[in-house]
């Protein structure tokens, strides 16, 4: 699993502008629900009409349930049990009433048809690009095709001269198997999948073969939960891989099967049943494995690509909050030796192997971050030199190309890059495109390095570094969008928070739309997990904008916008900044005439989701619309998940005294009280495996009792999708059609039909 599918393994299209969940709707009920009235269009100000609507019914069951000593009411838990046929014919409900409040926009079949468009009409790029003797393998998804489907190339400066190795859609033409994430040997041969379905992210393993796309191994079950993931890496020389593992039926108690992940390896082509578990030594005693403490429940096991040498770093993230240890795996007599390279008290992000060493993003001591080496040999961290000291540059990423030693780093959300000899003489600064997002995707035992770049104009591309003149170079392999951008004007803004921090706001808005207060603006934000709102390109924004519409990302703290230190001040028991940050800046878009509160309509998804529902609890009359996606909302619940365990390393425990106030002041669902709310629409997916999707359901329900306004509370669950992995991405345009008519009708947004002339 690359760096870039890791980063958004917890924020899927996040700064995509209202990016669906994806899923069909489910099917309407037996007897559907009578349309309710169409809401009322919105008003020139921001006070709610006194009216409600008459939302389907929902009963109150009042109950009492206990977390850490103390005692919760809740009148919607009966909304928590999936199984219930009442919590079916709910949703089918809702779903109805949904449907009957959008059917009133006019023009959302066409609006539906725009975003079929423009999905069918983009050409994504190469992504999660692995090098090998073979050839550059990556995932791509054709125009037509509902999944990205696994290829090879011959060279990245020749992308014609390759072929499909696996495509998901051959496997299942319903267009609902995706591929979760994928591994390749060293000599190109073979290749491990992780295959899932409905967007359930519960993958299985198979190896198959390159030449011919056979399956020739596999599948090894219960490699990939949405939990904590999955990965696999092959030997050096091909003929065994290592893979994550949950625990088999017996092994462990039900509650806990999407936890307890171990590492484990398989011989290809040996029984699956012979498989061995990995004992993974302890730092202090190497020669002992078997007298090393197990990983901990959440942990989560990445593994990297293979060395020339054969040698394998693994993060092991200790949940989702940013901590981890790392191991190193190198081949020796008895096949490979096991030792823990650093622990979480080391504090170190990010370890990349190379001929002769092993290259260290450290912060400890320093969050901006430094950068060391270790010789391969010695493999021990206290043997350590610094080649790159800190300095005020927040670092995120290197990589080892030849000679050089290239370093990542980041400020607002946006890429630099300075070259160093592996020595760590600096060479200079490297000469990226401003604005950008730039990733490293694979180096070649040439030396030669391929990174990835995109930003809110340009799609993605893949280009060559020459760390020696510190330019890129373009290959032939990049994204196409149906749609041109370059009349999208890109400016800043600055916000100050409750607590005087200065917080950067990024505002895109089309040549000619001017500050008015009859402007609609759409604020994005997601704040968490260390994850940046950085620039990318989406061609489902050109509806917006085509509509007069301007876009704002904010860049609050929680994200990893201006570094780990920015991360940190918005974790845990300071979760509150996050959200102090971005109502600083929907106040500071109005106040500075970009917008008016009537205009102003905010989104976000999974901890963006969050987002949301603490800024409608803490501040309901602070915008006119609200979309969450997959929202986290219930913090006293949350950590009773499988996956609530690995967020709690992001936000706290209810058992920690010092957090549990905090997180009780600021969890949307408990904190919801009578109010005249804005118009709220809310997205669900019922496989979801990250965030329970009864937030949504409970939300919803309180919500809509507890409105004084008119404005519309709406709920849309689709029922074969979860948190957005792996989702049929045309379907993707009945979520988005839905959401701008929603988007569209409650900022009174006269939508024209022929707009888009970009």
């Amino acid at each position: 699993m690359s760096d870039r599918m890791r980063a958004h393994r917890l924020a899927f299209a996040l700064v995509s502008l209202v990016a669906g969940c994806g899923g069909a709707p489910s099917e309407p009920s037996a007897t559907p629900a009578p349309a309710p009235a169409a809401a009322p269009p919105p008003r020139a100000d921001s006070t709610p009409a006194p009216s409600r609507l008459a939302y389907p019914p929902t009963a109150k069951r009042p109950e009492t349930f206990d977390m850490v000593g103390m005692s919760f009411r809740d009148e919607y838990g009966w909304l928590r049990n999936p199984a219930d046929p009442e919590v079916t014919k709910w949703i089918d409900a809702q779903n109805d009433f949904t449907t009957a409040n959008l059917r009133g926009f006019a023009h959302l079949d066409e609006l539906r048809a725009r975003f079929q468009e423009l999905t069918r009409s983009t050409k994504p790029a190469l992504q999660e690009i692995r090098s090998s003797r073979l050839g550059f393998f990556g995932l791509r998804r054709a125009p037509t095709a509902p999944q990205p489907a696994l290829v090879l190339v011959d060279a990245l400066e020749k992308p014609d001269a390759g072929r499909v190795v696996l495509d998901p859609a051959v496997l299942d033409p319903s267009g609902q198997t995706a591929i979760d994430w994928y591994a390749v040997s060293a000599d190109g041969k073979r290749v491990a999948v992780s295959l899932s379905t409905s967007g359930s992210e519960v993958g299985s393993l198979s190896i198959f073969d390159t030449a011919t796309g056979k399956r020739i191994d596999g599948p090894i079950p219960r490699v990939q939960y949405p939990t904590g993931g999955g990965s696999a890496a092959f030997s050096g020389d091909g003929r065994s891989i290592f893979y994550t593992r949950y625990p088999a039926a017996g092994e462990r108690p039900e509650a806990d099967m999407q936890l307890y992940q171990e590492l484990y390896r398989h011989t290809i082509g040996a029984p699956i049943e012979r498989d061995e578990r990995v004992a993974l030594a302890s730092r202090r005693d190497p020669g002992r494995p078997e007298a090393a403490a197990p990983l901990p429940d959440i942990a989560e096991i990445e593994l990297g690509h293979p060395a020339k040498d054969g040698t394998i770093v693994a993060r092991v993230r200790i949940g989702d909050g940013g901590d981890c240890l790392w191991l190193v795996g190198q081949p020796s007599a008895k096949g490979y030796a096991w030792s823990r390279f650093a622990e979480e008290a080391d504090a170190v992000g990010e370890v990349k192997a190379s001929s002769d060493a092993l290259y260290v993003l450290s912060r400890k001591g320093d969050l901006r971050g430094a950068i060391l080496r270790v010789p391969l040999r010695s493999g021990r961290l206290a043997d350590a030199k610094v080649v790159v000291p800190p300095s005020d540059r927040e670092l995120t990423d290197m990589a080892v190309a030849g000679d050089a030693l290239v370093v990542f780093d980041i400020l607002r959300g946006s890429s630099r890059a300075r070259a160093f000899d592996r020595s760590g003489k600096l060479r200079g600064e490297v000469r990226l495109p401003a604005r950008a997002t730039v990733n490293a995707a694979t180096a070649t035992e040439a030396g030669a390095l391929y990174v990835m770049v995109e930003s809110f104009t340009e799609p993605l591309s893949i280009q060559r570094l020459d760390a020696r003149t510190l330019d890129l170079h373009k290959t032939p392999i990049f994204g196409e969008s149906p749609a041109r951008f370059d009349d999208v004007e890109i400016s800043d803004e600055v916000a100050t928070s409750r607590d005087g921090t200065r917080v950067p706001i990024t505002i895109l808005a089309p040549r000619g739309v001017s500050r008015s207060a009859t402007t609609p603006l759409l604020l994005t934000g997601y704040g968490g997990y260390g994850v940046s709102s950085s620039p990318r390109l989406d061609a489902r924004r050109r509806v917006w904008f085509d509509q007069g519409g301007v876009l704002a990302v904010a860049h609050i703290r929680g994200g990893g916008d201006n570094g780990e230190a920015w991360h940190v001040g918005g974790k845990l028991g300071r979760k509150q900044n996050v959200f102090d940050d971005f109502i600083a800046c929907a106040e500071r878009l109005v106040a500075a005439g970009y917008t008016s509160t009537s205009k102003l309509a905010i989104t976000g998804r999974s901890n963006g989701g969050l987002l949301m529902g603490a800024v409608l609890a803490q501040r309901p009359n602070l915008v006119r619309a609200v979309v969450a996606g997959v929202p986290i909302i219930d913090m006293v619940r949350t950590e009773t998940w499988p996956n609530g365990r690995f967020n709690m390393t992001e936000y706290g425990s209810l058992r920690d005294p010092e957090v549990r106030p905090k997180l009780l002041a600021y969890s949307p669902y408990q904190n919801l009280k009578p109010a005249a709310y804005p118009a709220v629409l809310l997205l669900s997916g019922a496989t979801d495996g990250r965030v329970d999707p009864a937030d949504a359901r409970a939300f919803a329900a309180k919500l809509q009792d507890l409105t004084t306004s008119s404005a519309p509370v709406l709920l849309r669950t689709w029922m074969d999708a979860g948190h957005g992995m792996g989702t049929n991405v045309f379907k993707r345009a009945e979520e988005d059609a839905q959401t701008y008519a929603f988007l569209f009708h409650e900022l009174g947004v006269t939508y024209r039909s022929k707009a888009h002339a970009h």
